[in-house]
């Protein structure tokens, strides 16, 4: 799966639960982060991140490792900033191979994970 087939996923479904959407991306914000969620008040910011690692491999949450495919220093950042605000901030990675999706807080973007003990640690992320 792609990271802008999962954005739309996410975007469809939050829309439906009767969310404002809207998908960042122009040349001021660089698209970090990539969706913005609103709905009674209270927003959430998300980064999105698509693996497709399997059970027995491990995942690197930083983009220095990932080879281009993890959240990069500049995103951990900006959600960080965010958060410090009151926003609810974090990064969601999605599991293609379980098909499932965790929430992962700014402050550990730059953690590695085997994949079984990544499922374990972080909150799912309920689409």
């Amino acid at each position: 799966m792609k990271e802008s087939y999962f954005q739309q996923k996410v975007k469809d479904a939050f829309t439906r639960d009767g969310f404002m959407v809207l998908n960042l991306s122009d040349s001021f914000t660089g698209g970090i982060p990539d969706t913005y969620l609103l709905k009674d008040g209270i927003s959430y910011w998300l980064e999105l991140k698509v693996t497709n690692k399997k059970p027995g491999q491990i995942v690197h949450l930083d983009d220095r490792k990932a080879s281009g495919r993890g959240f990069t220093r500049e995103q951990a950042l900006k959600l960080y900033q965010l958060k410090k605000k009151g926003a609810q901030a974090h990064g969601v990675i999605y599991l293609a191979h379980d098909k499932v999706a965790l929430k992962i807080p700014p402050e550990r973007m730059e953690e590695s994970h085997q994949y079984e003990d990544l499922i374990k640690e972080f909150e799912e992320f309920i689409i």
